[in-house]
């Protein structure tokens, strides 16, 4: 934007300034406009980089780091650091009690870390609809879940919110608990093929949790049975090309979110990466056009007794009302929700892992777990919903792998209008960071024990503790994940069958996991092995 208005004031001085002249030539007006275009676009990036941010902005005053790099400001010390939270968590040490912690980004632009619980509150909920998703994030990841409820803003959000609201409901999500059950049982068998019959052995349940959730989301998001070996392998490969790239593959990703370069490089890793996101774009519009062609001859129909999936029930919307639904509308929401946390995929992958993390370390709260879920197994084999919400130390554990292991690391909003929050003056334009992991670490929310996995904690929550902001694995307010009870049930259901047929082990308390960085989510680097021995 700096460029053209400076080139348009350019092109206005050099007109100036040649028909007042008594015999311009081309070679000096092209002179004329390209020094003044250097000149200018020299003085306003000199402005923006060094003058506005030290001098006059006025967050200048809030605290944060100082050590930055003059054109990277704090990138550099985020990219090389050992975990994606590591230099936010640095930071809220630092200064435990400011609403905000600021510091320069890319092009000394200023960047804002939310840091106490009262801005969270207000960022998320009192005044949610300030705040946009800013461009740098909707190229990020727009390009890989493509446009959907995620970016919707405003108003536009809150319609699609109520037109999603039937396929998540309570009332469908009971209807797929026995999705959820069948494919816990198919993910135990999978785990006793990889041992081939023996009764331990090492198992790396990154992957393997991963293909599982994909396989509920496609019967729930789809309707599609991502357990068919060809469908299935097709998936998982272009999801593997998508969400585990190479280091260069990344590097033009974090790239291409500033300065759109992607279909400019014809090199492999982006070749891979663009194949990949036309592969599974032309999958789910194929299902797509299927689903409609099977509502619109009524063999189907979520309003009675026919499929609940997402896409069945997306596909008879656009036969009601003015506002129907396209084919384009319909890729963009069901691929938004199957390729990422709005249908709880990432999120119920990752906690599932960090879960068995917790369970191979400790034992003790193992054997606890075990205890409680085959008691109910013992009195109700299969059980309902209501069952599964009555374990109370199952639910306590959820909620702390969630606090202590958050998968999710980052969710960005920009200002859409000047807006103060905790006091704070945050201009039009503002870039502000929501890490779950800054709250759900605090001591001032969660008392000197915050680094502590204490699953007991969620027994004598204080006034701050049981604020719903406390814990933000989903976020939190108007545009909390509409995918969160779904995501919740299916990990817990997981849970219920992997505890109850076996048990963890092979993994020290002080073992420390490589976590991958850059990363949107909190995932192990390399995955995570454990021993899982068969209980008799």
């Amino acid at each position: 934007m700096d460029l053209q208005s400076c080139a348009a004031l350019s092109l206005l001085e050099t007109l100036a300034v040649i028909t007042s002249s008594k015999e311009p030539t081309t070679r000096a007006s092209l002179k004329i406009f390209l020094l003044l275009l250097l000149g200018q676009y020299t003085a306003v990036k000199l402005y923006r980089l060094f003058i506005y941010p030290s001098f006059l902005s006025p967050l200048r005053h809030l605290p944060g780091p100082k050590d930055n790099h003059p054109l990277l400001g704090q990138e550099l010390k985020k990219f090389r650091a050992t975990s994606p939270n590591e230099v936010y968590l640095s930071w809220t040490q630092t200064w435990p009690d400011a609403p905000f912690i600021k510091y320069m980004s890319v092009g000394n632009s200023e960047q804002l870390l939310v840091n106490s619980l009262e801005a969270h509150k207000e960022v998320l909920q009192a005044k949610c609809y300030s705040f946009v998703k800013p461009v740098v994030f909707t190229r990020l990841v727009g390009e890989i879940v493509g446009k959907g409820l995620l970016f919707a803003e405003g108003d536009e959000h809150k319609k699609q919110r109520r037109l999603l609201a039937g396929p998540f409901s309570l009332v469908n999500l009971r209807r797929l608990l026995p999705v959820f059950q069948a494919e816990a049982r198919n993910l135990s068998d999978d785990i006793d093929k990889i041992l081939e019959g023996k009764s331990s052995g090492v198992v790396e349940v990154s992957t393997l949790f991963s293909k599982a959730t994909l396989r509920i989301i496609g019967v729930a998001a789809l309707g599609a049975d991502l357990g068919d070996p060809n469908l299935s392998t097709f998936f998982h490969e272009c999801y593997h090309r998508i969400f585990e790239q190479s280091l260069l593959g990344n590097v033009i990703t974090a790239i291409n979110a500033f300065i759109p370069i992607r279909r400019f490089l014809p090199i492999e890793a982006n070749l891979k990466f663009v194949q990949a996101n036309t592969d599974i774009r032309a999958l789910i519009r194929r299902l797509i056009r299927q689903r409609m062609g099977e509502v619109e001859d009524r063999k189907e129909s979520v309003s009675g007794k026919g499929r609940t999936d997402l896409l069945t029930y997306m596909i008879e919307q656009g036969h009601a009302g003015e506002d129907a639904w396209t084919e384009d509308d319909i890729l963009g929401h069901v691929g938004c929700s199957v390729m990422v946390n709005s249908s709880g995929h990432e999120t119920t992958a990752l906690a599932t892992v960090w879960a068995s993390y917790v369970l191979a370390t400790r034992p003790d709260i193992q054997d606890r777990l075990r205890s409680e879920i085959t008691g109910l197994l013992q009195q109700s084999p299969t059980p309902d919903y209501n069952e599964i919400e009555s374990l109370r130390f199952l639910n306590n554990f959820c909620r702390e792998v969630l606090r202590v292991h958050c998968p999710t690391v980052t969710v960005p909003r920009e200002a859409a209008e000047d807006v103060v929050v905790s006091g704070v003056l945050l201009p039009k334009g503002t870039t502000v960071h929501i890490c779950p992991q800054v709250v759900h670490s605090s001591p001032s929310v969660w008392g000197s024990d915050a680094s502590v996995f204490d699953p007991d904690r969620w027994d004598r929550l204080t006034s701050n503790q049981a604020s719903p902001y406390a814990l933000e694995a989903f976020i939190n307010g108007p545009r909390i994940c509409i995918g969160r009870t779904f995501a919740l049930l299916e990990y817990k259901t997981l849970l219920i069958e992997l505890v109850s047929k076996w048990r963890f082990a092979g993994l020290d308390q002080q073992q420390k996991v490589e976590v991958m960085n850059p990363s949107l989510t909190l995932k192990p680097k390399r995955g995570l092995k454990v021993v899982m021995e068969m209980l008799r």
